[in-house]
């Protein structure tokens, strides 16, 4: 934890692999607020969305998978994306099913 905040704000997500959230190229709305940085990641993490704070600022990565769980700092809106609420309970359907 740090002592000044790292970031705050609303956000775009797009997604630019499959995962629990859609496919690449879905956009979500979302709020970022974080004290934390993430330093580095282990071998079997990915980054599977990417940020972007406004239209036309360059994007960065966050958003991360290992095997089925994803975390990230982005609180997501799930009201921006309609397809969001049902894509996440299918692929948590999906994944069960093939774990048994």
């Amino acid at each position: 934890m740090l002592t000044r905040r790292q970031a705050l704000g609303y956000v775009t997500v797009i997604l630019e692999e499959e995962n629990l959230l859609g496919s690449p190229g879905d956009v979500i709305r979302g709020h970022e607020f974080h004290y934390s940085r993430i330093r580095e990641m282990g071998g079997a993490v990915r980054c599977t969305t990417s940020v972007q704070k406004r239209a036309g600022e360059e994007k960065y990565p966050e958003g991360f998978m290992v095997k089925n769980t994803f975390g990230s700092y982005v609180h997501l809106h799930f009201g921006s994306q309609k397809n969001l609420a049902g894509n996440l309970v299918l692929r948590m359907k999906q994944a069960r099913a093939k774990t048994g």
